[in-house]
């Protein structure tokens, strides 16, 4: 497993509004997500986890702190070189599929590599295997509304990975799901996303799935509070 750290941010604030009406969103948050490792990050509603994951990502600017993902201090590049560096190494998962309806799972799957370039049967192609190792080899063709909860949640999981992302954000990745799902898409994503050279950083309530963390780092009023970390996770139920 690498030393090095994945994502670091250190002294994170975010500030909404000017004045007397101003919200502190982040206080000063520090977090470090190594290789190797699938990392949650947990507390209250309200407590700035989605906005410190925004940040990581690059779609909101902190206050003020340091931000650095693959070495990179990504508010130091252009804006287009953020949407490259975002589209090369990052893949999303969310709570809500954002699936399309009228594409098959293959094609659903397949979106980020179409937005990169890459031919058409040839995105499909690769898409169809990532989908195959998820067990939806019998679901290629299915459209969206044809699929349960946990079946569309795995199409979403390909379709984060499809182009091997070495950064992968959840934001509630499995609220949407009852118990067994949730735990289904965890095995998977443990199994196909936890690799040397890739971080994964989950934000999530869901106490069901903290058994899959190899650290758990809790967030409250903007701040890290403390960090829990784990010898071994449940890469495989």
């Amino acid at each position: 497993m690498h030393t090095a750290h994945a994502i670091e941010v250190v002294g994170a604030e975010k500030q909404f509004g000017v004045g007397p009406g101003a919200a502190w969103a982040l206080r000063g948050a520090d977090i470090r997500v190594p290789f190797g490792s699938i990392t949650m990050l947990v507390g209250p509603s309200g407590c700035g986890k989605t906005t410190l994951l925004s940040i990581i990502a690059g779609l909101l600017r902190p206050t003020s702190g340091k931000v650095s993902v693959l070495d990179r201090d990504i508010f130091g590049m252009s804006d287009a070189a953020q949407v490259e560096f975002r589209r090369r190494n990052m893949g999303f998962i969310f709570q809500q599929y954002n699936l399309l309806p009228s594409l098959s799972a293959a094609e659903n799957a397949a979106v980020g590599l179409l937005a990169a370039g890459v031919e058409r049967r040839e995105a499909v192609k690769r898409a169809s295997e990532s989908l195959k190792t998820l067990g939806l080899e019998q679901k290629l063709d299915s459209l969206p509304r044809t699929l349960s909860g946990g079946q569309q949640q795995r199409v979403a999981v390909a379709r984060a990975l499809v182009h091997e992302p070495r950064i992968v954000l959840c934001d509630e990745p499995t609220a949407a799901l009852d118990g067994k799902s949730g735990r289904a898409v965890m095995e998977m994503m443990a199994q196909v996303a936890v690799r040397e050279d890739r971080a994964v950083l989950i934000v999530t309530h869901d106490s069901r799935i903290f058994d899959f963390a190899h650290q758990i780092v809790h967030m409250e009023d903007g701040r890290i509070t403390s960090v829990e970390r784990r010898q071994e996770a449940a890469l495989v139920a």
